[in-house]
């Protein structure tokens, strides 16, 4: 069956490179590798100066994390780390007990060296905020680690079961220097073969991986497709075994196909209008809120996804399934361009404004098909939509790391833990608050989360962050959006995360 599936995938290979502008990699025929198609090519490999939620299913399968986490409740569960807990009355020092008998790739020992190397680079690269409340890093033995924390953090293991967590060779970092993001080596369950530019990554097994039992497949190979269009007929004719972010308005024609089945994947991803709230006119409150009530969600989501396809309007950035929701909420921002050109006029701006916009075609929805409708949106309100179209990964260095461009047209597929997500868009320091800006509140709120252990206790709390969220617009939420992925019938072993990341790392074929 396999081997018949390579020669259809081989059959369409010419026809489809060309839909799909892409040259074709092919897996040896008879082969157990999954051929996985995504739309964006990884700006980099390196998890400890990445910013990108595309790299996921390529970080997932390279590197393991200290922590790992359940996929249907994000609770936290061992990883590389078997045990931890915090200790101390003031609940400052977060300890570690490390898993024997793991080696890198490159056939070096992980332990509380490695540990501490990565996590101070982490700190070091100031690339990402993730560890800022740590403040010492201990080695009690070639085992156990401690971190010594600034102030109390009750998200501290979750927050190591994302970027933060993900161990990678400090020998190999160390040789290879900045070329180590295009060669990566860390302890997961598929090794970095190839990187193909414009065309595809290649994995193959670790053969001495931890866990071998848990991982079924020889190989994956990540076939960069960056059209919605041609991923959905690069599936449809047999070229991948797996595709996800397709256009959904294509579930029609996909479900008819007798090899192919069709998962809706509850996520926390939801499109939005990323801001930097530094660039003026942004950093008027109003100017924002008149923004806010200036485009329709419910047709966005309808003319991108396809009615009934998305996962409902997004004023907040945790979907309904999020236990951190806040219900009584929901619909408190009504499309309102009448109100919006009031509040603009109040902001001193009685001619309106101009919004300038990054934004890429090669991702659904984050292009001219979703900017199109809202520069006619926002127009009755007397706001003026510039868009410059890139390449994604151009976007996201712009907007993220040079902070040069006022605002980019993306999504945001949420953290393991609320608090993260939260804390990332929200806080004064956040990753992905771009203009640093102290919004009125909100980190006295992420304080008193920090030191509340309990979900009960902690659920007002988030009550109030949404409330806030909601009247401040640190960024400009839209719509949820499910993960609508398509797998032929004989890929099987999927684990689907409430975040929506794609993990291929327990997958097989049962023919």
């Amino acid at each position: 069956m396999r081997q018949a599936q390579w020669l259809v995938r081989s059959f369409f290979s010419a026809t489809l490179a060309l839909c799909a502008g892409q040259s074709v990699v092919q897996a040896a025929a008879g082969t157990n590798v999954v051929n996985l198609g995504v739309l964006s090519e990884p700006y980099t490999l390196d998890p400890a100066v990445g910013t990108s939620g595309f790299d996921y299913p390529m970080l997932y399968s390279i590197f393991d994390r200290l922590i790992d986490f359940d996929p249907k409740t994000l609770d936290p569960r061992p990883g590389l780390a078997i045990a931890w807990k915090f200790t101390g009355a003031d609940k400052r020092t977060f300890e570690l007990k490390l898993r024997r008998g793991v080696k890198f790739h490159d056939g070096t020992p992980f332990d509380a060296e490695a540990v501490k190397f990565n996590l101070l680079r982490l700190q070091e690269s100031k690339v990402l905020n993730d560890l800022e409340d740590v403040e010492r890093i201990d080695i009690v033995d070639p085992f156990t680690i401690t971190l010594r924390l600034k102030h109390e953090n009750s998200s501290m293991p979750i927050l190591l079961a994302d970027r933060a967590g993900m161990m990678a060779s400090p020998t190999a970092i160390q040789k290879l220097g900045k070329d180590f993001a295009r060669n990566p080596v860390g302890t997961g369950a598929f090794m970095f073969k190839n990187w193909i530019s414009g065309q595809a990554l290649i994995l193959e097994k670790n053969p001495e991986y931890w866990n071998a039992k848990a991982v079924r497949l020889s190989g994956i190979q990540f076939r960069f497709i960056p059209n919605a269009t041609s991923l959905a007929s690069a599936i449809l004719s047999g070229q991948l075994d797996f595709a996800y972010q397709i256009d959904p308005k294509n579930l029609g024609v996909i479900r008819d196909n007798p090899r192919l089945r069709v998962s809706k994947e509850a996520s926390t991803r939801y499109y939005q209008i990323s801001w930097n709230t530094s660039f003026a006119p942004l950093d008027n409150v109003k100017v924002r809120q008149a923004i806010n009530m200036s485009l329709d969600r419910q047709v966005l989501a309808d003319a991108i996804l396809g009615p009934g396809n998305s996962g409902g309007v997004a004023l907040m950035p945790l979907p309904p399934e999020s236990w951190a929701y806040t219900k009584k909420l929901e619909g408190s921002v009504k499309y309102d361009p009448a109100r919006a050109k009031k509040l603009l006029a109040e902001a001193g701006f009685p001619n309106g404004v101009t919004l300038k916009l990054c934004a890429t075609n090669s991702v659904l929805g984050y292009g001219s098909d979703i900017t199109d409708i809202e520069r006619e949106q926002l127009r009755p309100a007397g706001i003026t939509l510039e868009v410059e179209l890139r390449q994604g990964s151009a976007c996201n260095k712009a907007f993220n790391v040079d902070k040069n461009v006022m605002s980019y047209q993306v999504g945001f597929s949420g953290r393991p833990d609320p608090f993260l997500t939260f804390e990332g868009n929200f806080a004064s320091t956040g990753l992905f608050n771009a203009g640093k800006t102290k919004f009125p509140g909100v980190d006295e709120v992420l304080a008193k989360l920090a030191k509340t252990y309990d979900k009960k206790a902690q659920k007002p709390l988030y009550d109030e962050l949404n409330r806030l969220w909601i009247q401040q617009v640190p960024k400009l939420s839209l719509f949820y959006a499910p993960n609508y992925s398509i797998y032929t019938r004989d890929l099987a072993g999927e684990q689907p995360n409430l975040m929506g990341k794609i993990n291929p790392v327990t997958w097989y074929f049962t023919k």
